[in-house]
C-alpha cells in the first residue's frame, strides 16, 4: 500500500490508478476518502498558496499535528545522528523498539565520517524502506524550495510518517543553524522531523544531539520548531528523505 502512495505522491500515476492500487490492496472507507481529497504536486511547480495543498484538505479543522510517538533518542556516537534519526523514525511508525541505533547503523552503512546524503544510492531512503518493508520513502534534494519542503512534511506528517531530514548547516552567522547549534561551525547533521504547527508554517523536530557526547550538545533541546523557511533553508544543499 505504501508503495502505491509513494508513486502517487510523486505524481508518477493518476488518482484513478491509485484508488485501485489502494482497492486491491484492502483499503478501508476511511483511508479510500482521504486518499480522493488528495491533490499531488504538479510537476515541475509548487504550491505558493502559503499552506499545504494535503493539509487543508486532509485536517481543515486543525493547525498542529504530530507523530506522538516518535521519540527523541540521545545519538550513542558523535557520528551516530543518521541511525539515530532512523531509530527514531521506525520505531514510531512500527511502535516497536527493537531498531537500535547499532542495527540502523549497520543499514545504513554509517562510518566514523557519518550517513551521507548520497553516494551512488540514497542510503536513508533506502534503510527506512528495506525496515519498514515498503517503498514510501523517496528523496527530496538538493536544491530544496521552501513551498515545497513544507509540503512534503505536512503530508508525510498527516499519514504519521516521520521525516528524515539532511541538515547543511554553513559556519558563519549569517546563515541560519538548527537550535543550540554553534553558529561557528559548519555542520552536517540529521534530524526526525515529527511534526507541523500552523497548517505548516513552524516545523517541529527531534535532535539526537541533545544528551550525548557531541562537545556541544549542553545547548541543544532535546525537540524544536523552525518556520518552515528557515528549516528549508538550512536543508539546502542537502534534502530530506519524505
Amino acid at each position: 500500500m505504501a508503495k502505491a502512495h509513494a508513486l502517487y505522491k510523486n505524481n508518477s500515476i493518476a488518482k484513478d490508478e491509485y484508488i485501485k492500487r489502494l482497492k486491491a490492496l484492502g483499503a478501508d472507507a476511511e483511508l479510500l476518502n482521504k486518499a480522493r481529497d488528495i491533490v499531488p504536486y504538479p510537476t515541475g511547480t509548487s504550491n505558493t498558496s502559503g499552506m499545504s495543498t494535503m493539509s487543508a484538505a486532509y485536517n481543515p479543522k486543525y493547525t498542529y499535528n504530530n507523530i506522538g510517538d516518535l521519540l527523541q533518542q540521545p545519538q550513542q556516537r558523535t557520528y551516530w545522528c543518521g541511525p539515530a534519526t532512523a531509530s527514531e523514525i521506525v520505531e514510531a511508525y512500527l511502535d516497536s523498539s527493537t531498531y537500535s541505533q547499532s542495527y540502523m547503523a549497520s543499514v545504513l552503512g554509517t562510518t566514523t565520517d557519518g550517513t551521507p546524503w548520497y553516494t551512488n544510492r540514497y542510503p536513508m531512503a533506502d534503510a527506512l524502506n528495506d525496515v519498514e518493508n515498503s517503498g514510501w520513502y523517496i528523496p527530496y534534494g538538493t536544491t530544496v524550495e521552501a513551498a515545497t519542503f513544507k509540503d512534503h512534511v505536512t503530508f508525510d506528517i498527516d499519514y504519521n510518517r516521520g521525516v528524515a531530514a539532511n541538515a547543511y548547516e554553513v559556519g558563519g552567522k549569517t546563515h541560519p543553524h538548527l537550535t543550540g547549534h554553534p553558529l561557528d561551525k559548519t555542520i552536517y547533521h540529521w534530524v526526525a522531523i515529527d511534526g507541523y504547527d500552523r497548517s505548516g508554517y513552524l516545523i517541529h523536530y527531534a535532535d539526537s544531539v541533545h544528551d550525548s557526547s557531541v562537545s556541544w550538545a549542553a545547548g541543544v533541546p532535546a525537540y524544536s520548531q523552525i518556520d518552515y523557511v528557515t528549516m528549508a533553508r538550512i536543508m539546502n544543499g542537502r534534502g530530506i528523505i519524505w
